[in-house]
């Protein structure tokens, strides 16, 4: 459910007083992670769910609301490796039922883009230094912000090796101090 925040508006016509209610704003991250352990980035059937989850949730947001599709990998590799940045609007071009196809097909080409050599794969993952690095640019104290992670979870830095972590010797480190506090966090396993 949307926070609503409740707006008193007066009329010059009279002095009463006219209840609205305006939806504040949301912010969806998506981070995809480009590792080469990721099934999505591989494998086409994968990648088809994939985008169908992320186009679905895109289809369900509101006008103002904002989506950022963003790489996750190595730390300082993957940043770049693509950024999109959209905010849903109440035009026909730049309403969710237009953005959410093109953006679920983007999610659905990344196994063609790998093979083009359009995106290369991350030899590990830096999932911590991944929210570490957004962390100071968001306020999900003030703002609704959805931090979905598509990956499969494995953390390979130099805070814990994924082989350990997949044996079960060592869990996913948190995050420094409380910088994701106020805002909701997915994980959608993506993994073969």
């Amino acid at each position: 459910m949307k926070n609503l925040v409740q707006i008193s508006l007066v009329c010059l016509a009279g002095t009463f007083l006219v209840p609205a209610v305006v939806e504040a704003r949301e912010l969806n991250i998506f981070a995809i992670d480009i590792s080469d352990s990721v099934s999505h980035a591989v494998d086409r059937n994968v990648a088809q769910a994939a985008g169908d989850m992320v186009g679905s949730i895109v289809a369900g947001l509101q006008p103002g609301d904002e989506v950022r599709i963003r790489s996750l990998g190595a730390a300082g590799i993957a940043v770049g490796q693509f950024s999109i940045n959209v905010t849903i609007g109440r035009k026909a071009k730049t309403r969710a039922s237009r953005i959410a196809p093109a953006i679920g097909d983007f999610v659905r080409s990344l196994p063609d883009r790998v093979a083009k050599g359009q995106i290369a794969l991350q030899s590990n993952t830096n999932i911590i230094g991944f929210v570490e690095a957004i962390a100071p640019s968001l306020d999900c104290q003030t703002d609704k912000t959805r931090l979905i992670l598509l990956t499969d979870g494995i953390e390979w830095s130099t805070q814990v090796r994924g082989s350990d972590l997949v044996s079960g010797k060592a869990q996913l480190p948190p995050p420094s101090g409380q910088i994701l506090k106020g805002c909701i966090v997915e994980m959608r396993g993506v993994g073969q």
